[in-house]
């Protein structure tokens, strides 16, 4: 799978400056979704403070990680942030945003997800600040179960969502040559793998497995065994306020355990381990 870059360049030129980078760094392994229209605000907590931060993110249906489309959508970040306020007292509000919007957007304190990788070879300026991940995701090619052994010499086309560039894919396709069709929306790259209209779809794991649930439930979608998968990290990023990236920091350390149950109560998988587990587990039931 692969990781948004923040851009409001065509596909066609992502993927031009995508095979630059790659004649000039390692492989870059990132990260996928939807694209709604109007920016919407949650205020996640009431108690006193004599600030409030904004959080300012993609106006993105990916949950479980995160959705922000709708006030008082559930999902892992808004729990996550909900637990911060509850326990530090420091109120946030969250800004969810069309992406095009989010590089020129004022007022904001805070960006997520972030990742400093994402600004390498890009002309935006980046944070001074990141935080330890929140979170990370698994990056995913998926393909019908019974083409989990698919080769990257048999690949002819794999679905990529609008919005998203599979950097950790680019240098198999310059070998190979197969194609990237650009979808509107997760959901759709998953439908397409489904009608066996492509080969497979670059879609983060989780985010693949709560979509699937609701398109199609008896699809049977496998990880393709023999193509990239990409671990990244979801931060927090700030180039002014250092002061909440340092609490914020504290926090993930300070409540582990709590953190932990809301991965395990969102069902959220952020090793390979854990995907071959499952992947293991769903196996041995079918046989």
């Amino acid at each position: 799978m692969l990781r948004r870059c923040w851009s409001t360049q065509s596909f066609a030129k992502r993927l031009q400056q995508a095979r630059l980078l790659l004649s000039v760094l390692p492989l870059l392994l990132i990260l996928v979704s939807f694209q709604p229209v109007k920016a919407t605000e949650t205020l996640l907590i009431q108690k006193p403070s004599s600030h409030v931060y904004v959080i300012c993110t993609e106006d993105l249906q990916y949950y479980p990680h995160y959705d922000f489309t709708k006030r008082n959508q559930v999902s892992y970040a808004a729990s996550l942030f909900q637990l911060f306020s509850s326990k530090t007292g420091i109120r946030l509000k969250v800004r969810a945003m069309p992406i095009k919007r989010l590089d020129l957007a004022k007022g904001c304190d805070v960006r997520y997800p972030d990742n400093p990788l994402w600004y390498q070879g890009r002309d935006s300026e980046r944070p001074q600040h990141f935080s330890h991940a929140l979170t990370q995701i698994l990056g995913t090619t998926l393909v019908k179960a019974e083409r989990a052994e698919i080769k990257p010499e048999e690949l002819q086309a794999i679905s990529v969502p609008r919005g998203f560039t599979p950097h950790h894919l680019m240098q198999l396709q310059q070998q190979y040559n197969f194609d990237f069709i650009e979808t509107n929306d997760a959901s759709a790259a998953l439908l397409m793998v489904i009608k066996g209209r492509v080969d497979g779809a670059d879609v983060e794991w989780n985010v693949a497995q709560a979509l699937l649930d609701k398109i199609d439930p008896k699809a049977e979608i496998a990880v393709a065994k023999h193509l990239p998968i990409s671990l990244v990290g979801f931060h927090l990023s700030s180039s002014n306020s250092p002061e909440f990236i340092a609490q914020f920091d504290q926090f993930l350390q300070r409540e582990h355990e709590a953190v932990t149950q809301l991965k395990q109560q969102f069902q959220l998988r952020e090793q390979l381990s854990d995907l071959t587990t499952v992947q293991h587990a769903t196996d041995a039931a079918e046989h």
